[in-house]
């Protein structure tokens, strides 16, 4: 089944709420005539009735200043079905009725592809700056680098920044044309000369205020938005996104010992910044709970409301009941399949190897964005399980590609990473005191491991025997996967003696619904929240 045929339209239980303006006392910061108001978000991922509130404050702040902007730093259309059923269409839809001014990109816009990059732009109101995605071939920046405006009698700039980390958190081959040549890269090696090249530039040119609209996070990046500040100068605020912490205002110092500015809302709407420079230039962030915002504004939600109606409706169908609870993150907010072996991460593995009865099954734990709750399930609970739409391959791998892909996966361990391997038929043990040494190329794609090797002990299940035999790395398996770890090369490792074996025709989502529907008769069993020591970290 393909994903567009499961997805489904919400919730017309909010119509009503949405086919008007509500009017509310927000507890906003005051702001003069001729102070400047920026309204940022970042990692909004599909969450789309946030924007009707965004909307809503720009018009209460346009009441107090002309000097308003609409800015996104990243990662806005993928994060929902609805944002891959229509591949980022119905996000750029609404957020041209918010009236966004600028966005830059975040490394979620490339999950499409880079053509549909083009696409996005020639739809979108907004103008995106990006001063580090650069075209091989014209080297030179595909999009504005940056933006001058005179506001309130002053001179601003906004300078658009997404991570360099993006070929390797998407896929290196999105990058590269059909001959394997780089076509497009975010000037990894010259990044923080590339900012600082942009941020010389407008300060040349008058601006008074420099602005980062900026995709690369605080931490858990290479490189993070305080090792951008602390060797670049010249920039006052820091809009970051990517990392998808909650900042309202944090100085750090930048390499003259200046303090900037940095600030994030977390995610998916749980805030709207705002960012007000007043008369005297001084900066101040200030960060605006979406639960104490009541306020909506009715063109938005009219679209919103349009656009689920449009949607379908299959996704709140009736899909069975969970037994078991399968939490995403932990009590600290951090992604269990990424940390090691979490519930949810072995029962979506179990359901791979079960449909495909391949030997293994695996899957990253960056696929993973939702929990199963125990009680009722519907369709749209898978669908936010995983969202990006993903497809099922099974292919035919030797053991020593098995046994270096866990080592890349494992890397990071005791610290989170999208790679991290959640397995089924498999068992191994990470040494996290043992110093990573792997040499990776330019797209940070596995080449060797250079000395001692972290993952040990790594273990195939014998199906017939129902025990766990040392694997051979000289033998091949049927390994069950998508093409985004297979093809598209998304755990950082690329399979050297590998070839397909079945091109399933559904995807990740779909085939965990056909595993509850036909495999587990619509239930999942409570046993599924325990897990059996198949991945073991000696700290």
């Amino acid at each position: 089944m393909r994903l567009k045929h499961l997805l489904l339209s919400a919730l017309l239980l909010h119509l009503c709420v949405l086919s008007s303006t509500l009017y509310a006392e927000v507890d906003l910061p005051k702001v003069g005539r001729s102070d400047i108001v920026i309204l940022y978000d970042n990692d909004v991922h599909c969450a789309i009735d946030g924007y009707a509130k965004m909307a809503y404050l720009r018009t209460l702040f346009r009441q107090q200043t002309d000097n308003v902007l609409v800015v996104s730093n990243g990662d806005f259309v993928t994060g929902s079905p609805l944002g891959a059923y229509s591949k980022g269409d119905y996000i750029i839809r609404v957020m041209n009725v918010v009236g966004y001014d600028y966005v830059t990109l975040g490394n979620h816009e490339f999950d499409y592809c880079v053509p549909r990059i083009f696409h996005i732009d020639s739809m979108l109101h907004a103008e995106i700056l990006c001063c580090n995605f650069m075209s091989e071939a014209k080297r030179a920046p595909v999009f504005q680098r940056y933006k001058l405006l005179t506001l309130g009698g002053r001179t601003i700039a906004l300078v658009g920044v997404t991570t360099p980390e993006t070929p390797s958190a998407t896929s290196p081959i999105y990058f590269k044309d059909i001959l394997g040549r780089q076509e497009y890269s975010f000037a990894s090696r010259s990044f923080f000369s590339t900012v600082q090249n942009a941020v010389s530039e407008v300060r040349s040119k008058g601006a008074g205020h420099v602005i980062l609209l900026s995709h690369v996070g605080d931490k858990g990046t290479v490189p993070t938005s305080l090792e951008l500040i602390r060797k670049t100068y010249g920039v006052d605020v820091v809009l970051d996104g990517h990392a998808h912490n909650v900042i309202e205002g944090r100085t750090v110092k930048n390499r003259v010992g200046k303090g900037v500015l940095l600030t994030s809302t977390g995610y998916s709407f749980a805030n709207i910044g705002c960012l007000v420079i007043d008369s005297n230039g001084t900066c101040t962030s200030h960060l605006i709970p979406m639960e104490k915002i009541e306020g909506i504004d009715s063109a938005v939600a009219d679209t919103i409301a349009a656009i689920k109606l449009n949607y379908g409706g299959i996704g709140q169908q009736q899909l069975g009941y969970s037994n078991a609870n399968l939490p995403l993150a932990d009590s600290t907010d951090e992604y269990l399949p990424r940390l090691g072996e979490s519930a949810l991460g072995t029962f979506c593995a179990e359901a791979f190897m079960a449909v495909t009865q391949a030997d293994m099954a695996i899957l990253n734990g960056g696929s993973y964005r939702d929990s199963i709750t125990s009680g009722q399930l519907i369709y749209d609970d898978i669908f936010k399980l995983f969202p990006f739409g993903n497809n099922v391959v099974v292919v035919e791998v030797t053991g020593q590609d098995i046994i270096d892909l866990l080592e890349v996966a494992s890397a990071t361990i005791p610290k989170p990473s999208g790679r991290f391997a959640q397995v089924a038929g498999l068992r191994y043990t990470i040494n996290a005191a043992i110093r990573p040494s792997i040499r990776y190329d330019r797209d940070n794609i596995f080449v060797k491991v250079l000395g001692r090797r972290r993952v040990s002990d790594v273990e195939v299940l014998n199906q017939s025997t129902g025990n766990f035999e040392p694997i051979e790395p000289q033998q091949t398996y049927r390994l069950a996967t998508t093409d985004y770890v297979f093809s598209l090369m998304g755990c950082g490792y690329r399979f050297r003696n590998a070839k397909v074996i079945e091109q399933l025709n559904v995807t990740d989502a779909g085939l965990v619904i056909g595993f509850i529907e036909n495999y587990r008769h619509g239930v999942i069993p409570e046993k599924f929240e325990k897990m059996d020591g198949r991945i073991s970290i000696v700290k």
